[in-house]
């Protein structure tokens, strides 16, 4: 509350007791009120921030990709994901966020902007993919809290691209991995 409100509350109160109690002879003399000071109380609560360190995983051929969500920073927990060409790699997927939905949805870089476009259109009915869209290279369904997806990869010889979430906001927030072929 406002100091001064208070300090002239408190002053009105002390004046009104004066008047309703004394008789119209009694002398009313003005009294002083210190104002009250307010020491503001200042808590700032500890917020743990995501690793800006660039995180880079490399898989071998036959091998399998552990990829999972940062907690409920809308990150994956690789930002460089390092393929062999033509290997078929194991890619499980862990949702580690505590109440938002995610999805792992391999493209080719230059369709991200499209890609995106088209899955906010198709809605949650389609878990935010295109249904039979050919420029989704591999795709989780959308996975809740704790929940994790298995899927094999047929790694192309060539080209540029990335990891996604198609859920809403998600990419545009850094849901994102390059995914570099080698």
């Amino acid at each position: 509350m406002n100091t001064k409100f208070i300090a002239s509350l408190i002053t009105g109160l002390i004046f009104m007791s004066i008047v309703a109690c004394g008789s119209e002879e009694a002398q009313v003399s003005p009294i002083t009120v210190d104002p009250v000071v307010a020491t503001p109380v200042t808590s700032t609560p500890k917020v743990e921030e995501p690793s800006t360190t660039l995180e880079e995983v490399t898989i071998g051929a036959e091998g399998t990709l552990l990829v999972s969500s940062i907690g409920d920073s809308l990150k994956f927990d690789a930002d460089v994901i390092n393929l062999t060409n033509n290997s078929s790699v194991t890619i499980e997927f862990e949702n580690n966020s505590t109440g938002l939905e995610h999805n792992f949805v391999v493209i080719k870089s230059s369709d991200k902007e499209e890609v995106l476009a088209d899955s906010i259109a198709a809605g949650p009915e389609s878990e935010w993919i295109k249904p039979e869209d050919s420029r989704v290279l591999l795709s989780t369904a959308l996975l809740g809290p704790g929940e994790k997806e298995s899927l094999l990869f047929e790694v192309p010889s060539s080209g540029d691209l990335l990891a996604v979430c198609t859920f809403p906001g998600h990419a545009a927030a850094g849901m994102v991995s390059i995914i570099t072929i080698k």
